[in-house]
């Protein structure tokens, strides 16, 4: 894995930063990095990590184009990037924006989710912005404590189980994003999802 950002501005940075801009970031380790920044304008052009970057937003309103849509992140809000999405970052207005991420490597994800769910399975698909303060909570004090090999194993098994409750959630409300269910037909042409 490698940094986010190198020993200077760093690479997709496009400025240094100004009066009131900061940016904070952990070297790897164990296949984490630890992100924070401070920051106004448009600071990220377009680029790609090759790891889930899981977020809150702080301050400010976060935008970023992601998947052909603008998205948006309040203060309060999870975003997730998923591995190998183009995407940008900047503040929605004149303002700052703040938040903090983790970078976490996506076979740390796969691995901790037959410990959650019994099963190998895909990885988890999540919004790219959403409500969640269980998850935004684990994001925060991920920040506040020591990053030591067991403490990382349980924030990647925090992290797994937070983005299989957005990616649930978000199947919930959209129901085009569901997987095929069992049906049973109810008339010539129509079917109604099995309940049983």
């Amino acid at each position: 894995m490698a940094p986010s950002l190198g020993d200077e501005v760093g690479p997709g940075l496009e400025h240094p930063c100004g009066p009131a801009e900061w940016v904070d970031a952990t070297r790897p380790a164990d296949g984490l990095e630890l992100f924070r920044a401070r920051l106004r304008g448009r600071p990220f052009s377009r680029h790609r990590h090759d790891v889930y970057a899981i977020g809150v937003t702080e301050e400010g309103v976060q935008a970023f184009n992601y998947r052909g849509t603008v998205e948006r992140s309040l203060p309060g809000q999870v975003f997730v990037l998923h591995s190998d999405e183009p995407h940008d970052g900047r503040a929605e207005g004149p303002g700052l924006f703040g938040y903090r991420q983790i970078y976490v490597n996506p076979d740390q994800i796969a691995s901790a989710l037959p410990a959650l769910t019994g099963r190998a399975m895909p990885l988890p698909f999540a919004p790219p912005v959403t409500d969640d303060p269980v998850l935004a909570r684990t994001v925060r004090t991920a920040f506040t404590r020591a990053t030591e090999p067991l403490a990382l194993d349980g924030l990647v098994l925090q992290l797994a189980q937070g983005l299989l409750r957005s990616g649930a959630s978000r199947n919930r409300q959209n129901p085009r994003l569901r997987l095929a269910s069992p049906t049973r037909p109810t008339s010539p042409g129509r079917s109604k999802p099995h309940s049983g």
